[in-house]
């Protein structure tokens, strides 16, 4: 009976405990998110296309209804292209 107790204890107090802490890599994770937004939409709004390009890894594939762009340099490409042409806004 002492023991059952005892897990009981150990359990009502673990358990909130575990779970504030798995919490915590999500509220990083959704900060990361929220500031790499912040940084996308700053350098959109400046036409910054090249520091936009750097947002994407070497290998990256944008996909679009007009053609994947393969590659950092493409992805540059295409934004430099579709700010060129204003055919991007952000609203």
């Amino acid at each position: 009976m002492r023991s059952r107790l005892f897990v009981l204890a150990i359990s009502a107090v673990v358990a909130p405990a575990a779970s504030a802490v798995a919490q915590q890599p999500e509220v990083h994770t959704r900060q990361q998110i929220e500031q790499m937004v912040a940084t996308f939409t700053e350098r959109y709004i400046k036409q910054d296309a090249t520091g936009i390009a750097t947002m994407f890894t070497k290998d990256a594939v944008r996909v679009s209804s007009a053609a994947p762009a393969v590659g950092r340099q493409a992805v540059e490409e295409i934004f430099k292209a579709q700010f060129k042409a204003g055919t991007i806004t952000l609203t």
